[in-house]
């Protein structure tokens, strides 16, 4: 959500192993992004693990600019 609001045209996939994380990741972008639609429009989420998840997006033809892992989870 960070990357959102402060990168102009910036797209978002949030993705987690976990689909209990997932869910809060959810919840985390209704509640920051709820009054601007657009915002909202630019991230998805996904379950599944990241390596998997990254080539499903390559073989869509999907390139990813960025790709920020966070092994050990958020501070």
């Amino acid at each position: 959500i960070r990357y959102l609001k402060e990168i102009p045209d910036v797209n978002v996939i949030a993705n987690d192993i976990d689909p209990e994380a997932v869910a809060v990741i959810n919840r985390n972008i209704s509640l920051n992004c709820k009054n601007d639609a657009a915002l909202r429009s630019r991230i998805q989420t996904k379950v599944g693990d990241a390596i998997s998840v990254m080539h499903d997006l390559k073989r869509q033809g999907i390139e990813l600019d960025v790709v920020d892992l966070d092994p050990y989870g958020s501070a």
